[in-house]
């Protein structure tokens, strides 16, 4: 998509189909832009009443521009970004995005087969792939900021924290990000890959990565995935143990060593892609 033909915020005068959700100082909406035949967007409005917003709306407005270098299916698009004043005082501001027809990884609402999760895991990675060699990185991945689509599309999603000022970011989860980023607001290239390892180990076993993050840390010995989940094959459950190393070093070194090793296990599922259409709602509430 050029510049040209990328939706703005500037003249759209959009109409609010329904709150998707409302949180602290955001407000997520559906919207529509009637001069574009109705198209419709989701809209982010962050209210700064506060400074606790300012983490927030700092990640907003670097979106647009990170996004603008990304062209990958797996990976949600983020349009424009808008600053909201009052008197010469910022008040907040709004972030047009991409709308897809989507739930996220933590909210699927059905129990999910450790075949259509590798599925979900090789998307993932092949996004962030691309991400990587677009020079961004995501910072903050969790379940919440991976959405399925109905088609069986993922996207991701709140990514680019690395292009947010240091001390200026939004705190990531601590359950999922590697130690280098909530010791030292570092982020590389291998914490994209811890964060996925914790991703993976959250989902497979339903189990929060936290006492293995602890275990590893201390040096002691923490469940594997495999132990907690049988149905785990080895290979997977080794993969996250590598993907998990407390220091960077110790872990794959990109999302794309990442992906080459899931391949193989995606392949042993003897499914597509085309399996995970409707997994998002089939039989969920």
């Amino acid at each position: 998509m050029s510049n040209a033909e990328t939706p703005s915020l500037s003249g759209m005068k959009y109409q609010v189909e329904s709150i998707l959700s409302s949180e602290g100082a955001a407000t997520i909406m559906l919207v529509n832009d009637p001069k574009a035949f109705s198209k419709r967007y989701v809209v982010k409005r962050i209210a700064r009443e506060s400074e606790k917003a300012d983490p927030q709306l700092a990640l907003a407005e670097v979106l647009p521009e990170v996004s603008s270098k990304l062209n990958h299916a797996g990976v949600l698009k983020y349009y424009d970004y808008a600053v909201k004043k009052s008197w010469f005082k910022t008040t907040g501001g709004e972030l047009l995005m991409e709308y897809v027809e989507a739930k996220p990884l933590n909210g699927l609402g059905k129990q999910i087969s450790v075949k259509h999760w590798v599925l979900i895991f090789r998307q993932i990675a092949s996004a962030l792939s691309h991400m990587h060699r677009r020079k961004v990185l995501h910072g903050n991945l969790e379940p919440a900021h991976v959405l399925l689509s109905r088609s069986g599309q993922i996207k991701l999603l709140n990514y680019g924290l690395a292009s947010v000022e240091q001390g200026s970011r939004p705190t990531p989860s601590k359950s999922f990000a590697a130690p280098e980023v909530l010791k030292e607001d570092r982020i590389i290239e291998s914490s994209d890959v811890y964060s996925l390892g914790c991703l993976m180990f959250a989902l497979l076993t339903g189990k929060s990565p936290g006492a293995a993050k602890k275990a590893e840390t201390e040096g002691s010995k923490a469940a594997t995935p495999a132990s907690l989940n049988p149905n785990i094959p080895a290979a997977l459950s080794d993969l996250i143990v590598h993907c998990m190393k407390a220091h960077a070093n110790n872990r794959p070194e990109s999302p794309y060593d990442v992906l080459q090793k899931l391949e193989p296990i995606a392949i042993a599922t003897k499914l597509g892609d085309e399996a995970l259409a409707g997994l998002a709602y089939d039989g969920a509430e």
